[in-house]
């Protein structure tokens, strides 16, 4: 862009939306500053009333003078601008891509000018960064990003109108708010871009509240249209989102097929944590339909990957207490239940209540010969599963619903069995 490119760019967002009275507002109350204060000598309160509220559209002269009175400016220097430019294409290509460690290096930049940027020709780009960090931590604070968005939703480019609506649709559903609104906005974002990367982003949210069959449909068009461009990381994750599909409806052959593209793949893409997904998911769906032979293969080669992690994974150690303690090899058992319990004290990214109880149900079914028949053991699994649907994945839902309902049939609670069968693979909203 010319600098008198970006002029005209800057103040016909300025005119023509309420973004920037927005964040003149934003700023002012952020510096303790009233109307009067602020708008002295430049225009009458109620005006700038009507700025903020983005119901006039000011002069250049105002607009200026309010804003260096707030003591910001109007960044315009050419060369910080190309260079942002370059800053912002490069982060929404990495991000596409999965390339995760170029993306955290740009992020660092753009955030260490992120106040310049938004008062700035690249304002927008700016926006879609907070954005797109908001969306990956699930902060609340993304929907009022998404406002400020909205009112220059006109000026977006189309890949970005397709972002706006990816995080949107992510918001609604995340925050359970208005979960359907959420997916109709994500069919929005591809109407916009119907890339590998965002078919992958929209079948993840299907694929994570147990849409199987959605999901698929998504997540095998992602796949395609990522080899066509060449995303082979993508590819890789959308292979992976795949298999999992197969492992939660126990389509064992083709969860096997994607596995084996998935280890290809990721071998020569040096992709060491896709290997370990992929012989873990294969483990633990093993366990599921008591093949517990395959289970401590898989489950095994996936401890290997993760021998010198500073970080394992205290799942894996629980699948492995589980194999072994149907296998009859208690001692292991318990060795590895312990150092799932370690793993979870130790390692703050495990540390959540939840984990917990699901290592509290293993160690009942390791000390109680009888654990079929204790109560606590039932209970624990009631709120495993009443709870990992929303909080976690429905996979895990899954997982803890086959011991429930063993749980139940043991103690005679046929109709209680029956309705979790039911909601888990009947009735289920989810298997649509």
């Amino acid at each position: 862009m010319k600098l008198t490119v970006y002029l005209e760019r800057i103040y016909q967002m300025a005119i023509h939306t309420p973004l920037l009275g927005s964040l003149i507002k934003k700023y002012r109350l952020e510096q303790n500053m009233s109307q009067e204060s602020l708008c002295q000598g430049i225009c009458v309160v109620s005006y700038l009333s009507k700025i903020e509220a983005g119901l006039v559209t000011p002069s250049q002269d105002i607009l200026e003078g309010l804003t260096q009175a707030l003591g910001i400016h109007y960044e315009l220097e050419e060369a910080f601008l190309k260079e942002g430019e370059v800053l912002f294409n490069d982060y929404f290509h990495a991000l596409s891509f999965f390339l995760e460690d170029k993306v955290a290096l740009l992020q660092e930049h753009i955030l260490e000018n992120y106040n310049t940027y938004l008062f700035s020709p690249l304002m927008l780009e700016a926006l879609l960064v907070q954005a797109n960090i908001q969306n990956e931590t699930h902060d609340l604070k993304l929907l009022e990003t998404l406002d400020d968005l909205e009112h220059s939703f006109k000026f977006l480019t189309s890949s970005q109108k397709a972002l706006f609506y990816l995080f949107k649709g992510c918001a609604l559903i995340y925050m359970k708010t208005e979960p359907t609104k959420g997916f109709n906005t994500l069919e929005q974002a591809l109407a916009y871009e119907r890339s590998g990367f965002m078919l992958l982003a929209v079948g993840k949210q299907h694929y994570r509240l147990g849409h199987y069959n959605l999901s698929l449909n998504y997540m095998e068009e992602a796949y395609e249209m990522c080899i066509k461009e060449g995303n082979l990381r993508c590819a890789l994750y959308s292979a992976l989102n795949i298999a999992g599909v197969y492992s939660s409806i126990r389509n064992m052959f083709l969860m096997e097929k994607y596995s084996k593209l998935i280890i290809n793949l990721a071998t020569s893409l040096g992709e060491d944590d896709s290997l370990y997904t992929a012989y873990y998911n294969l483990g633990a769906t093993y366990l599921e339909i008591k093949d517990y032979e395959k289970a401590l293969t898989y489950c095994e080669r996936a401890l290997h990957l993760r021998k010198d992690s500073p970080h394992p994974d205290v799942m894996n150690y629980h699948k492995l207490a589980l194999i072994h303690h149907q296998l009859g090899n208690l001692e292991k058992a318990h060795n590895f239940l312990d150092r799932a319990y370690n793993c979870y004290l130790a390692c703050s990214i495990h540390g959540t209540p939840l984990t917990k109880t699901m290592l509290d149900i293993v160690k009942i079914t390791l000390d109680d010969p009888n654990y079929l028949h204790n109560s606590e053991y039932g209970t624990l699994l009631e709120s495993v599963y009443n709870q990992v649907g929303e909080a976690i994945h429905f996979g895990f839902k899954q997982f803890h619903g086959n011991y429930l309902i063993d749980y139940y049939k043991a103690n005679r609670r046929y109709k209680e069995a029956l309705a979790i069968t039911e909601e888990l693979y009947v009735k289920s909203p989810y298997l649509s």
